[in-house]
């Protein structure tokens, strides 16, 4: 009888024992994981095939960043409703708007005020920060044990398996992996050509001639409606993103980029990092732009423009854009005159440089710190295996563009697409009210073998013969600070960002950018652009 005590007491102190894996590794080297659960030792759990709670449907609290396209609430839509019925695993989803996705969750993971899983992005920085106290829990032994779909892209990506790690050698979070042959910009600037054939102009090769060009499409009434309600040039508030200034300023020889991973206004030469926004191309780009507001040609609400208002001005009829920059043409335009009128527009070149500098993406859609399960998951197993069903292939199909025969077709081959947009929506529209899109698994070899997307066709076919030939060779990698790097980094990257986007706004308006130059580069220097550059180093 006593021995039969002692053994039920072994197995209750096994049973209570803590999951935290204990592998480390030294910073860019992959950890050996060690098995912590053994499959099968779990209540209610089903460590392979589905579903994955079998006997009683277990509740995840999932955070994300929601767009506007998409519902109030994620379980209406049929997709995710499978997803429920299939896995036995309800989520109770909190949909934070894009806008306000970096203050609350900061101020989530400041408070302690978690979900289960926080499925978008997380950055570098909190992940460091966040990871070693405790606030997300290490996930290597979780991947090894629960995740076979995402372990098999390490076979096609190489580089993700150690991406993914962090200094201190545990992984917090896995990665969304979207390798599109589109994902390699930054923005794309688009003009409108019916506006150029309204004004008997060429498509413009130089700034020159986009200043000249912007000019006539201001005075000259090129929608017809009689009316100066024109925009030359759109932008939204978010300057340094996909509908701001970017573009524009790779004519004068840099490339910004880097967003996804908080090196905006960072760039390499020579293996020497150094801040793009205190070179000379740079005080040049501004005095342009600068000019450009001064004689009407920019959106007086442009720099408090949010995206939303942004998409509504390119979809007025009649149309009021002349240039702008964007993601995709599909993705955001769905007035059909204006869709027609619209077209990509090739790099201009300009006085300052010899040629225009492009960004592209040093690892084209493949990003860490999504999927991260925090410390208040009581079943961090079953959060594992949901995350890993979206990392099959057709569901991560499904999981990008919809429900397969709904809006992703089969060809005969085997092969698939998407429908086009029911009439007055979208491309963004149609896909987020049907998908999340959010965790999945779609590298390059999906794209080029299962699913073909017809609507990214022309910004592709663009963007590889008049973008790629302009590539910055050597753009800023993401790197993965260091617990005390990313103490100071958290602050430094938003204060860099935020004061030299502050005085491009204010020198676009007041066109004092020559005068101030000297005093911005000692003011600069004083926000903290030297510790920023050493670090990023």
């Amino acid at each position: 009888a006593l021995l039969f005590v002692v053994s039920l007491m072994i197995g209750l102190v096994a049973g209570c024992g803590d999951n935290t894996p204990t592998t480390t590794a030294k910073p860019g080297e992959t950890t050996k994981p060690v098995e912590t659960t053994q499959p099968g030792a779990i209540e209610n759990f089903n460590p392979t095939g589905y579903p994955i709670c079998p006997d009683e449907k277990v509740t995840l609290r999932i955070m994300m960043n929601s767009r506007a396209e998409m519902p109030a609430d994620l379980n209406t839509i049929p997709l995710v409703q499978k997803d429920e019925e299939v896995l036995n695993v309800h989520v109770d989803w909190i949909q934070i708007p894009s806008e306000a996705w970096e203050e609350t969750k900061n101020l989530r993971l400041a408070t302690g005020d978690l979900p289960d899983i926080i499925e978008s992005q997380i950055t570098a920085a909190d992940l460091t920060k966040y990871g070693p106290d405790g606030t997300f829990i290490p996930m290597q032994d979780l991947i090894a044990n629960y995740a076979p779909n995402f372990t098999a892209l390490f076979e096609e990506l190489p580089e993700l398996e150690k991406m993914i790690v962090a200094p201190d050698g545990n992984t917090y979070g896995i990665a969304r992996v979207n390798s599109g042959p589109w994902m390699t910009t930054n923005g794309v600037g688009i003009i409108n050509k019916a506006w150029l054939e309204a004004v008997g102009k060429e498509m413009p090769k130089t700034t020159e001639e986009f200043y000249e060009v912007l000019k006539l499409f201001k005075t000259e009434d090129p929608n017809g409606n009689g009316l100066e309600d024109e925009i030359p040039f759109a932008f939204n508030k978010d300057i340094s993103a996909n509908n701001g200034f970017g573009y524009i300023m790779s004519s004068f020889g840099f490339g910004i980029g880097g967003g996804a991973f908080n090196a905006v206004w960072a760039d390499v030469k020579d293996g020497k990092v150094y801040c793009q926004a205190t070179t000379e191309e740079f005080k040049e780009a501004v005095k342009f732009l600068a000019r450009l507001y001064a004689d009407g040609l920019m959106d007086i609400e442009g720099f408090t423009l949010t995206a939303a208002d942004f998409q509504n001005k390119l979809n007025l009829e009649p149309g009021v854009v002349g240039y702008t920059q964007v993601w995709d043409i599909n993705d955001i335009v769905s007035n059909p005159t204006n869709k027609e009128a619209l077209v990509y527009m090739p790099l201009l070149k300009s006085d300052v440089a010899d040629k225009p500098v492009f960004y592209r993406q040093p690892l084209p859609g493949t990003y860490r710190g999504w999927g991260t399960i925090t410390k208040v998951c009581e079943t961090p197993e079953v959060a594992m295996r949901w995350l890993d069903y979206h990392y099959e292939v057709r569901n991560a199909i499904e999981h990008i563009e919809g429900p397969i025969g709904v809006r992703v077709l089969e060809n005969p081959d085997g092969t698939m697409y998407v429908r086009k947009p029911p009439e007055g929506m979208t491309v963004a529209e149609d896909r987020f009210s049907q998908c999340p899109a959010q965790i999945l698994a779609m590298p390059p070899s999906a794209y080029r073998d299962i699913l073909k997307l017809p609507s990214t066709e022309a910004k592709v076919a663009f963007v590889e013969a008049e973008c790629h030939p302009y590539a910055d060779p050597d753009p800023m990698m993401p790197v993965y600070y260091t617990s005390e790097e990313s103490q100071d980094m958290v602050k430094l990257q938003t204060d860099v960002k935020t004061y030299i986007e502050r005085r491009i706004s204010e020198w676009i308006m007041n066109g004092k950018i020559e005068s101030e130059w000297d005093a911005y580069l000692e003011e600069i220097d004083e926000v903290g652009l030297t510790q920023w550059l050493e670090i990023n180093q």
